[in-house]
């Protein structure tokens, strides 16, 4: 089960690889929440990757939905 936060992120994610084809940077994830600090945005995609609900990239660091 996700959070309010963490399935905003997934959404935001999701509509910016539909709209753009690349994954927001962590300062456009940020805004998009309206959080304060990159760290939110960490904790809440290490929530999501531990989860399977999106995938790190190997070389860079991108993430996709899974």
């Amino acid at each position: 089960m996700l959070t309010r936060k963490q399935f905003e992120l997934l959404r935001f994610i999701h509509e910016r690889l539909t709209e753009a084809g690349v994954p927001p940077s962590f300062d456009e994830m940020k805004d998009a929440l309206d959080l304060r600090s990159k760290s939110g945005i960490h904790r809440l995609i290490t929530a999501l990757e531990a989860v399977g609900a999106v995938l790190p990239q190997a070389l860079s660091k991108a993430i996709s939905a899974a």
